[in-house]
Parts: C-alpha cells; structure tokens; sequence
C-alpha cells in the first residue's frame, strides 16, 4: 500500500458530533489502537469493554506509548461529562460507549475512501478460507485490504475498514454471527457493494435458535448488499430459491454440482495430492486433495470476475493457495500424515471433514480425533449422535472423542458397528494414549470447537514424536 492511512481529530470529532477546540484541529492519526500494551504511536488509542476489564482504564499507558488522543467510556473516568477533555495536554474523549464511537469512525473514515469497492463474506463456514482466496487472486491486480485473522465482528470489522489506507481499491470483510441482527449491524458500518454467502448449516444454534434463524439471519447480507451490487452464493449449501434479494442485486450461483448455476465446476478429481477441477476450457488446481474446499474456490472466483479479474487469472492464482491457520492444515510426522481442521466447528463443517477423512482410503487407518461441537442449544445432542452415525457409515476406522458433548457421537458409532471407538475427558489422556496408538502410514484429522483447543493435542504429539526421533523419552 502507498499511504499510511490518515484522518484527524477534527474527523473523528465530526463524526461523534462533539465539539473540538481549534487549537487541537491539526492533530492526524496514522491508525487506530485498542491495546495498550502495544506501540501506540500516531494512533487514536480506542478503550473498548472487554469480558474481564475495560481497555478505557488503560488510557494513560496509550499516551505513554505514542497515542496521540483517547477515546474511552464514561464508566471508567471520574468527575468528566461526555465531550472533550484533556489530560496533561492530551485529547480525551469520553463517550457512552466507545465500541459505538469506534463503529461510527469506521463508518465516517470508509466514506471517504472514495474508490474503494467493499466485498463482504459470510457464512456458517468456509468464511475465512474464501477471503483467502479471493485476496491471493486480488492482490497482484487491485490495491486490497483484508480483515486479519477472523476480525467478523463489530470490533474486528471497524479497526479493518480503519487501517485501509485512502488509496484502498478492494476491501474484503468477513462477518461473523451468533446472534440474530450482528450480520446486519456489520452491514450498517460495511454496506457492502458485493456480497459472498459461502454456506447455511446448524452453527450457532444456541444465539439464532434453529436452521430457519440461521437462514434469516446470514442471509441478511444479501438483502443489505447496495443497490446495484452483487450477491455470490454456494448453491450446494445454500437453499438460493428462499434467498430474498433486493431487484437490484444481482444473484450469482456457484456450484460443484447443478449446471444451472453461473459458475460450475466439473471433472472433479485427486491427483498427486492436489485437487483438480474444470470451469468450461480452463484447468484448475488447488494445493490441497480436499473436495470440499472448491466450493470456496468458486466463490473468490466469482467475487473476483465481479470487480474485473479474469476467470483465467484467478484460476491460475489459486495454485498458490495452500491451506494454512488450522484449516485442513497438512504436515506428516513420522510418517503418519495429521490434518489440523480444529480451528472452528459446527454440523456442516463436521460432516464435510468427516467425508474428507473417510475418502482417504490409501492410508492405513483413518483416525478421526472429534472434540466437542459448543453453541447448538437444544439440538446438540441430536447433532453430536448425526455426526456419530455419519462417522460410522463413512470409512472412518478409528474414532477418537474428546469431551462431554462427543460422548454422544461415540455412543452412536458403536451403535452402528464401528469397532474402534475412544472415549476421552481431556486432551491430556487423548494425546498419551495417540502417542502409543498411532503407526506409520496412518491419517489422522482432528476437528473440534475452537474453545476445545484441540491444537494442543497435535502439539503435544508433534513435540513428543520429535523427542522421540531425538532419542528422549
């Protein structure tokens, strides 16, 4: 990027509509902080309420770290009204909540980013690894800006659109939900130009209730997409017929599958570790021997032809992807192949690394290590049993759980015949137990909710497999 991104005092000021002394109108902000222990220099250092304390109570230490104003609650300053004030010099502005004053900034900064087109990605998984792409294929044709990590919600979606410097051309978003009306507050701040609705399943049911809220709610992004803009769909895991769009967005259908879709791919098969696949003449490749990962690839393809990147060219540049981030994450230790997928997990992302896994069938065993599902409510018994029942049908040998919830899917799979079923309470005794069971030529998937932390148990057998290898016991 050419320019640091840069607004003012007199900026913000304007957008929480509070008065500003002209002595302080020159003061610019090259960014936006709300952690204080990092350097804050140049920044707007922002004091958000967290789960365990208020950032706010921390303003000093962002002055003392080069921030260059403060805004902060009016819980956590004592004997100061809302408005302006200053401490030793230094601008602070003291708000009713200052996560509201961040939102109402990215809002006011993203107006004036003048030729930027926003692309905002939602779904009940596939989010991420779709931004992925879509960014490598944009990156070397468009000057772009993409939310790090999973920033999807309010605080995460503001600080993204906030550090896009003014000569920003694609901004890429991701939206996360677990409560019906976040999709569309993010879409208040976002408003997005071209939507990307990657798939609709049981997530989140505790927030959003059922499959008919999860529906309603995800789909918000495309009836709040501008008008004139455009709505990408996975029509295999999306019902498109029940998607609502406004007249003037228009729908673009992908697809692994139907050929009535806008974009289809066909010849869908393995080869030498990567998965291959046709879009009418052109061949395309992805660093990965996942089927269900092409889903995600036709939607970055199709938000990229949206705003001018030839299908030819994104093809091509989506054989540099590989995944990464505990996303169908891939290395071989000894070799016994390990496949980290545990950074999230719901129904449909469960069932589609369950079909992956059980397709393996070059390996020894195929051992599936499955920690909870959190956040399905009242259906998360039944979802835990489906998933069992799936697993016992799927070609899966061993199945490994982990937790209270995936008791539920190891009942089920005894149930139905699978003759190698483990039962864990922790990650601890799942990992010693793995260290010991585990051969040469096996595959070994693990797939859990991320506050199950299931990484840990790759790192603990990674760790003790390379003392091993060092001859320590």
């Amino acid at each position: 990027m050419s320019h640091n991104p840069r607004f003012s005092l007199a900026d913000v000021c304007k957008w929480l509509s509070i008065g500003l002394p002209t002595t302080f109108e020159d003061i610019v902000f090259n960014g936006v902080s709300v952690d204080s222990r990092n350097d804050c220099s140049g920044k707007l250092f922002v004091g958000i309420e967290g789960n365990k304390t208020n950032g706010g109570l921390f303003y000093g230490e962002g002055f003392r770290r080069g921030a260059r104003a403060a805004i902060v609650d009016l819980s956590v300053v004592k004997g100061r009204g809302d408005g302006f004030h200053t401490v030793d010099g230094k601008p602070l502005i003291v708000v009713e909540d200052s996560l509201t004053a961040l939102k109402r900034c990215a809002r006011g900064y993203l107006s004036r980013l003048k030729s930027v087109c926003v692309i905002a990605i939602t779904g009940s998984c596939g989010k991420t690894t779709t931004k992925e792409m879509l960014y490598l294929i944009l990156k070397n044709h468009k000057r772009v800006v993409k939310s790090p990590e999973s920033y999807n919600n309010t605080l995460g979606v503001s600080l993204t659109i906030l550090s896009a410097p003014l000569d920003t051309e694609i901004l890429i978003l991701e939206f996360g939900t677990s409560a019906p009306g976040e999709i569309g507050a993010l879409c208040d701040i976002a408003q997005p130009d071209i939507s990307v609705l990657t798939a609709v399943g049981a997530a989140h049911l505790e927030g959003l209730g059922s499959i008919e809220g999860v529906f309603r709610e995800k789909t918000t992004i495309i009836r709040r997409t501008k008008n004139g803009g455009s709505a990408v769909i996975n029509a295999d895991a999306v019902d498109t017929e029940a998607v609502i769009a406004p007249c003037s967005v228009r729908k673009v259908l992908v697809s692994t599958k139907s050929q009535k879709a806008d974009l289809v791919t066909e010849s869908l098969r393995r080869e030498e570790g990567y998965v291959r696949f046709r879009i009418g003449e052109l061949e395309g490749r992805l660093n990965t021997d996942a089927f269900h990962l092409v889903s995600d690839a036709l939607c970055a393809i199709a938000a990229a032809e949206l705003v001018g990147v030839s299908r030819k060219q994104a093809i091509k540049a989506l054989e540099e992807f590989s995944p990464s981030n505990m996303r169908m994450e891939q290395r071989e230790i000894d070799g016994i192949r390990l496949i980290n997928d545990c950074y999230n997990a719901n129904f449909l992302s469960v069932c589609a690394a369950v079909a992956h896994l059980g397709s393996l069938s070059q390996y020894k065993r195929r051992i599936f290590i499955f920690g909870d599902m959190l956040e399905l409510g009242a259906e998360s018994e039944s979802l835990h049993r489906k998933i069992g029942e799936r697993i016992a049908l799927s070609g899966i040998d061993v199945l490994v759980c982990i937790g209270s919830f995936s008791k539920v899917s190891a009942e089920a799979a005894s149930r139905l015949g699978l003759k190698q079923v483990f039962q864990f309470g922790s990650v601890e005794d799942a990992s010693e137990f793995l260290n010991s069971f585990v051969q040469p030529q096996d595959v070994i998937l693990t797939k859990a909710s991320r506050k199950m932390r299931l990484e840990s148990l790759i790192n603990r057998f990674s760790c003790r497999k390379n003392r091993r290898e060092d001859g320590v016991a």
